[in-house]
């Protein structure tokens, strides 16, 4: 899909992103390869699986697959072909954060409207949204 690895696009906090085509219908997605050996980036991309998956919005691209193969992680998601592409991974990380902080099932850790607000507008710095799955086993 991504001719290994070949054209990066961007680089987040949890992974690089790659330029790829799927080769069933030849649609260009973005390829999201996860860093190796962090819990952190474990959480990050179980919670982009089980929740982000989900979540559809007409600004915020749509995740299509992933793969969980052992240590190889990778996330596929639809290419967005207008505009700088880092831009867009960097709009679309920060979306994402916004977005998880707003689906929260416990009320008091959502944020208000207005620091919802806040943070699209940039006003305000965006910190790492809890780890949904915490939250489910405490149920």
């Amino acid at each position: 899909m991504t001719e290994g690895f070949k054209e990066e696009i961007g680089r987040g906090s949890s992974g690089t992103v790659y330029k790829g085509t799927m080769t069933n219908c030849q649609k260009l997605v973005a390829v999201k390869k996860l860093k190796k050996g962090f819990d952190e980036e474990e959480r990050e991309f179980l919670t982009e699986i089980k929740v982000i998956g989900r979540t559809h919005h007409k600004n915020l691209v749509r995740r299509l697959g992933y793969s969980s193969d052992g240590p190889k992680k990778v996330l596929v998601y639809e290419y967005m072909s207008n505009g700088d592409e880092k831009v867009d991974l960097k709009q679309l990380e920060r979306m994402m954060k916004i977005a998880l902080w707003c689906i929260i099932d416990e009320p008091s850790l959502r944020p208000s409207m207005k620091k919802v607000l806040l943070m699209l507008e940039r006003t305000v710095d965006i910190p790492m949204p809890p780890n949904p799955i915490s939250y489910l086993s405490t149920i």
